[in-house]
This record gives C-alpha cells, structure tokens and sequence, in this order.
C-alpha cells in the first residue's frame, strides 16, 4: 500500500475501471452495427439506447421512422366483466 498526497491507503498498482477504458469506444462503433442492434430493441430499451450518448441518440432520431415502422402497433383491450 501505499499513501497518496492526501494521507489515504491505495495500492501501487495502477488500476483502471471499465468506464474509463471503455468511455471513448461506445460513440466509436459502426453505425450499421448499431442500427442493426437498434431495430431488434423494444421501445423502452429504444428510449434507453438514445440515451447512451450523442452519437446514439442521432443515430436512433435519424432512424426513428425505419424503427417505428418495423413494430407491430400497440394494442390495448379492455375487459368487460
């Protein structure tokens, strides 16, 4: 162990979390990739996904309408008891 400028224990060891090695490479992937990877999403994992990052969220807005016309429309019923 050893302590850093503010008296606190931390190993020798330089550790990187996932986050910090992977935070560029999530904009990065292929856009056909990603669109492929978008139209076998549900609507809420739809919402999700351009929620990831800016390149995501163009990709799911330039796209909005390939995915909304690949899914079956909703249907609602209603039980009369």
């Amino acid at each position: 162990m050893v302590k850093n400028h503010n008296n606190e224990a931390s190993s020798s060891k330089s550790s990187k979390t996932s986050d910090d090695a992977d935070s560029s490479t999530w904009p990065n992937l292929n856009p056909y990739l990603l669109s492929s990877m978008m139209m076998q999403l549900r609507w809420v994992d739809y919402i999700a996904f351009s929620g990831v990052c800016k390149s995501w969220r163009s990709l799911a807005h330039s796209e909005k309408n390939k995915f909304m016309s690949s899914k079956q429309p909703m249907s609602v019923s209603f039980s009369t008891m």
